[in-house]
């Protein structure tokens, strides 16, 4: 087994928002030996570390998104998935997140019509909604989501794993790299922490909503998006900050009608060799201990 690679790791909070996890420190960037790495970060990190690193420096990328002030919607899946998490564990902050659109709008010709993105005037409407930081859902699309969240919930063992658990837990470490000297901060947002006098309590877990949910599609998913180096990620910052959890578990569903169920144990699947690949990444680009920073790029 290998040792934890994480120092001075910490819980720092719970029912935290997602605006804090994903903030960073004042002007801080990638390239910046400051910046705090988190597990989409991470995930990225290891699959092109230059890639990761240009898109984070290059200054025509910065200077569009400057000037076009208005946030882009998320994808659907993306807007599906957080909002059954935020339903299902954060629900306190539905209000804060999301807002409901219209049913209906008056149209140029002053007759009330079905409420669409297409028109102008539902689009700009959206649009200075997203600028105050909220995203925008459907009635349809919130009645759906409830009646997802609710048929996870309703799940007799999801129900035990999440009886008296601790929800959006960040907890934060540091990571050494011994080739460079860095020392990088790394932050987690662990969507469930069971109860300790519960059944599941070595576990942590994180809710998924996928497209197929069947064993060979997640396996799948899992690699695609490196499920497992965040379940590695997680499991290594909290025992880190002593906390006994051994076991990683998703509970998944799928993001259509009925909405079906699964749970996953991926413990099994966490590389333990992951740090190993982080570090030897870290020092191809690094050739001096300067920063998240290839030289020949500047």
């Amino acid at each position: 087994m290998t040792d934890n690679p994480f120092t001075n790791a910490k819980v720092v909070s719970d029912s935290t928002s997602l605006d804090v996890y994903l903030s960073q420190p004042e002007g801080v960037k990638r390239g910046d030996p400051r910046f705090v790495m988190r597990s989409g970060e991470l995930r990225a990190f290891l699959a092109n570390p230059q890639k990761w690193l240009i898109a984070g420096e290059d200054a025509a990328e910065a200077e569009a998104e400057a000037e076009d002030e208005t946030p882009k919607p998320a994808t659907k899946s993306q807007l599906w998935g957080s909002l059954v998490d935020c339903l299902l564990t954060m629900p306190q902050d539905l209000e804060k997140r999301y807002c409901l659109a219209p049913t209906n709008y008056t149209n140029s010709k002053g007759v009330s019509a079905p409420w669409t993105r297409k028109s102008p005037t539902c689009r700009d409407w959206e649009d200075a909604k997203r600028a105050d930081g909220f995203e925008v859902v459907t009635p349809e699309l919130l009645n759906e989501a409830k009646l997802a969240a609710s048929r996870m919930a309703g799940d007799p063992e999801i129900g035990k794993l999440v009886a008296g658990a601790k929800f959006q837990v960040m907890a934060t470490a540091e990571y050494q790299d011994d080739a460079t000297g860095l020392v990088i901060v790394c932050k987690v947002l662990i969507d469930v922490v069971p109860d300790l006098a519960g059944p599941y309590r070595d576990c942590i877990a994180d809710l998924k909503t996928c497209r197929d949910g069947s064993y060979e599609k997640w396996q799948k998913a899992v690699e695609e998006h490196g499920y497992d180096i965040q379940a590695a990620l997680q499991l290594d910052i909290v025992q880190a900050a002593g906390e006994q959890r051994t076991r990683y578990l998703h509970p998944i569903q799928e993001n259509k009608a009925p909405y079906v169920i699964g749970r996953r144990d991926d413990s099994g699947r966490v590389p333990a060799h992951w740090p190993g690949e982080v570090s030897s990444r870290i020092s191809a680009i690094l050739p001096v201990p300067q920063g998240w920073r290839v030289p020949w790029l500047r």
